[in-house]
């Protein structure tokens, strides 16, 4: 799309720029009708199926060239709690790095999905007790997204939140 055809009259233009770990393509649409319910135009930059960290780190990728004024990290939980091993605070520093990265080089506002709790629950409301249950490092993550993001000047697009209220559907 040429910079003449996103311009719309009446709607302030913004690039939103959208990485991450699993598919994405179902998200641009949805953004850009709310983008108009709200008087933005939005151009989309998706980066290729999980490169999020590639397309940060390289200056002579689509994402530096695009130069988003906005990005949206969505990180899903399989991608950071799914491994053996896996920690919430492994999970932090990623998503950390990945933040101060995209602030660094675009000046950009962050935006950064929670993670929905896709994991059964070995010990129903028990899992607590099983720390390094998927489960459990998915809510630990979320735990700690909150305090962090606002210490790093990061808004959370809050899923796990919609996802308690509204229920979730299990996308295993």
């Amino acid at each position: 799309m040429s910079a003449n055809e996103n311009k719309l009259v009446g709607l302030e233009p913004v690039r939103v720029a959208i990485l991450g770990s699993a598919t994405i393509s179902h998200l641009p649409a949805g953004i850009r009708v709310a983008g108009l319910r709200h008087g933005l135009a939005i151009e989309i930059y998706e980066a290729p199926y999980g490169m999020y960290w590639q397309e940060l780190m390289d200056p002579s990728s689509g994402l530096h060239s695009f130069r988003p004024e906005v990005v949206l990290l969505a990180l899903d939980a399989r991608h950071l709690a799914g491994a053996q091993g896996a920690s919430a605070e492994a999970a932090i520093d990623l998503m950390k790095s990945c933040w101060r990265q995209a602030q660094s080089s675009f000046s950009c506002q962050v935006l950064q999905q929670t993670l929905l709790p896709v994991f059964p629950r070995l010990m129903g409301n028990n899992e607590s007790r099983m720390a390094h249950s998927s489960a459990a490092v998915v809510d630990q993550i979320n735990q700690l997204l909150r305090p962090v993001s606002e210490a790093e000047g990061v808004d959370l697009l809050a899923l796990d939140v919609f996802s308690a209220v509204e229920g979730s559907v299990s996308l295993a």
